[in-house]
């Protein structure tokens, strides 16, 4: 459902403000997910917020990089996509599942970073 909102909404904000929102979607909805009983809405929520990450990150990054650096992008892309659930689910395994919402305002914080890290090295003009 994420994705399908992407494609219908995507186009009309720029890929950096909506990987932007995203983080701040799943920072928000993390906190909420402390409280057990919108925990499963919260989770649910999160999925959203996650679901244009991917598809956006590399639609920015090919307009910008040379076509050479996409294929390394989807690689790392399915790395994340794989590693990212695998530490949420050993942090619910060790720790419980106050641990998971740590995790996904962790993974967000790291999102946003990254993101504005990106959008400052992408800016035309800016040093290479």
């Amino acid at each position: 459902m994420g994705r399908v909102l992407t494609g219908v909404f995507g186009g009309r904000v720029a890929p950096h403000r909506l990987l932007l929102a995203c983080a701040a979607a799943l920072i928000t909805l993390a906190a909420l997910a402390l409280v057990p009983a919108w925990a499963p809405v919260a989770f649910l929520g999160a999925g959203l917020a996650l679901a244009p990450v991917f598809g956006t990150t590399l639609a920015w990054a090919s307009q910008t990089l040379s076509a050479r650096l996409v294929p390394l992008l989807l690689v790392a892309g399915s790395v994340g996509g794989v590693l990212a659930p695998a530490a949420l689910g050993a942090l619910l395994a060790r720790f419980g599942l106050a641990a998971v919402p740590l995790g996904l305002g962790t993974l967000a914080l790291l999102m946003g970073a990254f993101t504005l890290l990106a959008r400052r090295g992408l800016r035309p003009g800016a040093a290479a």
